[in-house]
């Protein structure tokens, strides 16, 4: 029996549930998963950005989901131009 998954390498993420409050969003980290990619379907900037916030460690301080536009300060653990997992409440 081929079982293609053998030569995969699963990728390690977290899963966060996000909570809408308002006219904000609340981020609590549940756990960490095992990631199977899809080449081909894969956004090679935002898995760099990715890459360097779980390298840097520390997602369980993750509070909050920001969409607003801001530069980057102590509190992004990840933070891109469209979204910003924040440590702040």
């Amino acid at each position: 029996m081929l079982r293609l998954w053998e030569n995969l390498n699963p990728i390690v993420g977290v899963m966060f549930l996000v909570a809408r409050r308002d006219d904000q969003f609340a981020v609590v980290p549940l756990s960490t998963v095992g990631i199977f990619p899809c080449i081909g379907a894969i956004d090679r900037d935002a898995d760099a950005v990715a890459a360097r916030a779980f390298a840097a460690g520390g997602y369980e301080s993750v509070r909050s989901l920001r969409r607003d536009r801001h530069d980057v300060d102590q509190s992004c653990w990840l933070h891109s131009e469209q979204v910003c997992l924040s440590k702040r409440e």
